[in-house]
């Protein structure tokens, strides 16, 4: 495509936006950074231009899955546009998209049992087989995660509370739901088939499907918890910064330093996610 481009700088610029256009598909955030990074690479433009165009197609998707309308800007004031952008970005929950994610694998898979390592009251490991949405949901509440987003948190809400009545909705009960912004919300992320990880192309082999869901789902899981931790740490560093009183400084370094262990945690967990 670049080599019958190549000599028209406005067939060139639209060949870009094409494969960023496609890159913005892939639902996993990490898959997508990679490719921008490739991409960058091979087409000799600046990363963080390629970013910042999928990321304009990330949150116009967004605002259609939302039922936002853009604003009609006048020419005028096209200056401010990309501060107006990045304030837009801005304001998306750390996590969103990873959170998103999740509902996502709730939706498709949230009936689907797979086989989970627990530990026993003296903390000896006991394979047990449990459901897709418990699995999300026990792990989530257990170490006081909450969804932000409030349509993101209303669908966990709703699997929390038929998990606690014994049951787990389909997809159908969420695509007929009454509340209009999820049915539109399980509509949209149903229609986009969902490929789990390719764990074989990074030399892991996984013997059935159920193992790869497993896999997903944890990394998901995991993924999530490290970005919303590390965002946690960034405030607290703020913190340290402004801290002008010894024992608010004592206090907040041993807060950063239980953050520091909890990604040590989670990294950990994610190597053994990835090593399997």
């Amino acid at each position: 495509m670049l080599k019958d481009a190549e000599n028209d700088p406005i067939k060139r610029g639209q060949v870009i936006r094409d494969i960023v256009e496609t890159i913005s598909v892939i639902p996993d955030s990490i898959f997508r950074i990679t490719y921008v990074k490739e991409c960058s690479r091979l087409l000799d433009m600046p990363e963080q231009t390629l970013t910042n165009e999928l990321n304009k197609i990330l949150r116009a998707k967004l605002k259609k899955s939302l039922g936002i309308e853009d604003n009609v800007v006048p020419e005028t004031e096209t200056t401010t546009t990309p501060k107006q952008e990045e304030n837009v970005e801005d304001q998306l929950p750390a996590g969103y998209y990873q959170e998103r994610e999740l509902v996502k694998l709730l939706l498709m898979y949230g009936r689907e049992v797979i086989v989970d390592t627990r530990y026993d009251e003296e903390g000896q490991p006991v394979q047990e087989q449990v459901a897709v949405a418990q699995l999300i949901i026990d792990d989530l509440k257990m170490d006081g995660f909450v969804f932000t987003n409030a349509i993101n948190k209303k669908i966990f809400d709703l699997f929390d509370q038929a998990i606690d009545e014994g049951r787990i909705p389909d997809d159908q009960f969420f695509v007929s739901h009454e509340d209009e912004t999820i049915a539109q919300l399980a509509a949209d992320l149903l229609s986009t088939p969902y490929k789990l990880d390719q764990w074989e192309k990074y030399g892991i082999f996984v013997k059935r499907e159920e193992d790869m869901l497993r896999a997903t789902v944890l990394s998901s899981i995991y993924r999530y918890k490290d970005l919303i931790v590390e965002e946690r740490r960034k405030a607290i560093e703020e913190e340290l910064k402004n801290a002008t009183d010894a024992d608010d400084q004592l206090i907040l370094l041993k807060q950063k330093k239980d953050l520091d262990d909890i990604r040590k945690q989670i990294n950990k967990e994610l190597g053994i996610v990835i090593a399997k």
